[in-house]
């Protein structure tokens, strides 16, 4: 996990899908320790190009 400020990254062992012209390769996050729970929370966007379509289609087996 990450430092104090609640950072994670999750490396992808395999490739990853393509996401807005981009494989991702990793997912940032941040997480959250509470007595007996861990929470976690990635998001990626889309594009950050103007006008990209805001639906994602991933070919997963």
């Amino acid at each position: 996990m990450g430092d104090a400020a609640g950072t994670v990254t999750a490396r992808l062992l395999v490739a990853g899908p393509m996401i807005g012209g981009t494989q991702v390769t990793a997912f940032p996050g941040r997480f959250l320790v509470d007595r007996r729970f861990v929470l976690t929370a990635v998001a990626i966007p889309v594009s950050d190009r103007a006008g990209a379509p805001a639906e994602v289609r991933l070919n997963l087996p």
